[in-house]
């Protein structure tokens, strides 16, 4: 720390009474040991939570890196606990995102995310000025669909850079933003096009996904996918994005089945990805045919695809209640968090339940307490 910092800091530290925050006596101490690199000062002065925001917002400016970035971490972990509370740190925090300590940016991002939509127009605001927007962008992500607001300035970062972490970071900051406007949706569709070639196109697919029923004019680029990419992976984030969009059609669902019927095609993948969003008619006929598959584990997952529409489908609760006596303790498991998730109102299913409270894994034991509560929250 030069000379002039520690004037500052020292200055900061000896400010009267009146100003230090509320809480132990021994603040001053702490916040000394904090901006000398003592990590042991973090948690005593988290404990205090928002009495302690003002104070570190003070500090942060005044302390340059490394020493600033156990300011950060403090500020954050605070956020993290009271949220949109913590929005008096937000001007100190997006000033920190352009630290050239990447553990400082990163934790400022973090912080600014639990803040939420009160930190947005400060962050908006930095997005402006020139240099690095690594941390601003990813700051975005982490407020998720708070910062809907955020997606043209995302949108036009986006387009406007060739390095592949901005791009990375603002592909899926608009994933994490959610259904934003259709206009988004189209952009970020044009995009994709233009970049067939791209090693982003995974994220690419799950943000397009994630915008929901604004990406409907993709459809048709994704089930193309569907039948016609080389690479599993990204038949696979094709089917889940086209299960989140919610877009149901004849040659959809034809290219579905051709994948379901495919000897080479992992079911147990292609189900987890029509379990993330809503299903046609068609569809739901094609999961419920997988669960009179011979493989135990298939049947498992038609019945946690199901499920999710219908609860009390006899095949569900039947293939649920077997699973929770399988040998491996992995099905059990995701058969106990699936029926505490959707609660079948079959009483045998409780009873099944019951049966697996003494489960010789730890896990499962867990899943079946958990699930076992849920039924009594129903009730």
């Amino acid at each position: 720390m030069t000379f002039i910092a520690v004037m500052q800091v020292a200055l900061f530290l000896h400010l009267p009474q009146e100003a230090a925050p509320k809480g132990p006596e021994d603040n001053k101490t702490l916040l000394a040991r904090l901006v000398k690199g003592d990590q042991k000062a973090i948690a005593p002065l988290v404990k205090q939570g928002e009495a302690m925001v003002p104070t570190l917002a003070e500090m942060l400016p005044v302390t340059p890196a490394p020493d600033n970035v156990y300011v950060v971490i403090a500020l954050a972990e605070i956020a993290e606990s009271v949220g949109p509370r913590a929005k008096l740190a937000a001007p100190a925090l997006c000033e920190a995102l352009r630290s050239e300590d990447r553990a400082v940016s990163a934790t400022a991002a973090r912080a600014l995310g639990a803040i939420g939509a009160n930190a947005l127009p400060g962050v908006l605001e930095g997005a402006k000025k020139p240099g690095e927007k690594l941390y601003t962008i990813r700051a975005i992500r982490h407020m998720g669909s708070g910062a809907k607001a955020a997606a043209p300035t995302v949108m036009q970062t986006l387009k406007a850079t060739d390095d592949t972490k901005l791009r990375t970071a603002c592909i899926e900051a608009l994933g994490a933003l959610g259904p934003s406007g259709k206009e988004t949706a189209a952009e970020l569709l044009a995009y994709t096009r233009a970049n067939k070639q791209s090693s982003l196109t995974t994220y690419l697919i799950v943000a397009i996904g994630n915008l929901g029923a604004d990406s409907r004019p993709a459809v048709p680029y994704l089930t193309d996918m569907l039948d016609k990419s080389s690479e599993v992976h990204l038949r696979m984030q094709a089917l889940e994005a086209i299960s989140k969009i919610g877009a149901e059609s004849q040659e959809t669902n034809d290219k579905i089945a051709k994948l379901l019927s495919l000897p080479d095609m992992p079911k147990l993948v292609l189900l987890d990805a029509l379990a993330r969003g809503p299903l046609g008619k068609e569809a739901l006929k094609m999961v419920e045919e997988t669960m009179r598959d011979k493989d135990a584990a298939v049947r498992l997952r038609g019945a946690v695809a199901y499920g999710r529409f219908d609860a009390d489908h006899p095949a569900v609760v039947s293939i649920l209640i077997e699973s929770l006596k399988e040998p491996d303790p992995k099905m059990r498991k995701a058969a106990a968090e699936t029926i505490g998730s959707i609660r079948p109102s079959d009483d045998a299913v409780v009873d099944a339940l019951r049966a697996r409270r003494d489960d010789p894994d730890a896990t499962v034991r867990q899943a079946v307490a958990d699930a076992l509560r849920r039924f009594k929250k129903k009730q």
